[in-house]
C-alpha cells in the first residue's frame, strides 16, 4: 500500500510500502525524511516525546543481536524531537529542514547561559553524535556497537538540556536575528496553523528553511 513521508517539510508517497527503505536511502544524508506513519503522523498512533524514544533506543539495543539502525533511529529522533520542541514552545517555530535542525541547535546553544565546556559538549559530544548515528540509519557504521549506550546516555543530557532552556530570551533572540532582520540563507515565513510533534499538536506561527 502506498507510504506517505516528509522529505525537508515537504510531503511525497511512495507507491509501494515495500520500497519506503530503499526510496529514502537514496536522499542526501543532510536532508530530514521523515516517515508520517512513524513518529509524526496521526492521533491513533503512539505518543512520542524525546524521553520515549530514548527508551525505545535503548530497548532496540538490548535485544539479542541488538537492533543497530532502529536504536539508532530512535535516538537520533530523541536529539530531534528535542530541537524541534523547544522552538515550538519557544515561539510557536515550526523548523522543517535538516540544516534548520543543525543551524538552530547550534542558536540555541549560543544563546544559552551555559558555560562554554557544556556548550562545546552539547554542539561535539550529543548533537555531533546524534548525526552521526543518523548517518547509522543507512548502515555508515560510524559507532561500534558497544558505543551506543554511551552515546544515548549523551543524548539524553542534551534532551534533558534543551527541556531547560529560557525559551522568552531564545524567542527575543530569534526575533530579533531573523524576524526584525534576515540573515544568509534562513527563509522565515509567516504560517499559522498546528503542527503534529510526536502525535502531540502544537501551535505553529512561522515556518523556517535554512
Amino acid at each position: 500500500m502506498p507510504k506517505k513521508f516528509l522529505v525537508d517539510g515537504r510531503e511525497l508517497i511512495c507507491v509501494n510500502e515495500a520500497d519506503f527503505d530503499d526510496v529514502r536511502s537514496r536522499f542526501k544524508e543532510n536532508v530530514l525524511v521523515d516517515d508520517l506513519e512513524g513518529w509524526n503522523s496521526t492521533e491513533a498512533m503512539e505518543k512520542y516525546t524525546a524521553t520515549t524514544f530514548l527508551a525505545k533506543a535503548r530497548h532496540y539495543l538490548s535485544l539479542a543481536p541488538p537492533d543497530i539502525m532502529q536504536s539508532a533511529e530512535k535516538a537520533w529522533f530523541a536529539a530531534v524531537y528535542a530541537v524541534k520542541e523547544l522552538y515550538l514552545t519557544a515561539g510557536n517555530i515550526d523548523i522543517k529542514s535538516h540544516n534548520g535542525l543543525s543551524f538552530f541547535c547550534d542558536f540555541a546553544i549560543d544563546c544559552s547561559s551555559l558555560s562554554f565546556e557544556r556548550r562545546r559538549f552539547l554542539r561535539y559530544s550529543c548533537w555531533g553524535k546524534a548525526e552521526k548515528l543518523h548517518q547509522d540509519v543507512y548502515d555508515s557504521g560510524n559507532f561500534r556497537t558497544s558505543e551506543y549506550s554511551e552515546v544515548i546516555c549523551n543524548i539524553e543530557e542534551f534532551v534533558t538540556t534543551f527541556s531547560q532552556l529560557d525559551r522568552a530570551h531564545l524567542f527575543k533572540e530569534f526575533h530579533k536575528s531573523f524576524i526584525a532582520s534576515t540573515a544568509p540563507n534562513v527563509d522565515v515565513r509567516k504560517d499559522s496553523g498546528y503542527v503534529k510533534l510526536g502525535g502531540y499538536s502544537y501551535k505553529r506561527d512561522y515556518v523556517v528553511f535554512v
